[in-house]
């Protein structure tokens, strides 16, 4: 699920009021932003150097706790 994304396209949110600063970046309130889940499934801070192999070893010698906050097969978030 991580090398092969379930949807190519980061799902759209809205921000909401009165907005959100991410990774230093200031939006306003109903700007639409998103990320692709395959971008986020390659971080390479986050999966390591190898990120765009398969490698189930990683959650066993990784950070776990940061690997599951970047693991979004099925996105984030109520349904």
């Amino acid at each position: 699920l991580r090398i092969h994304s379930t949807i190519a396209i980061g799902l759209p949110r809205d921000v909401p009021a009165p907005g959100l600063t991410i990774a230093g970046k200031s939006f306003a309130p109903g700007t639409e932003v998103s990320c692709p889940a395959y971008t986020i499934h390659r971080l390479k801070y986050v999966w390591g150097d190898d990120a765009d192999d398969f490698n189930p070893d990683r959650w066993s010698r990784g950070n776990k706790t940061e690997m599951m906050k970047c693991f979004i097969p099925f996105s984030v978030g109520s349904r």
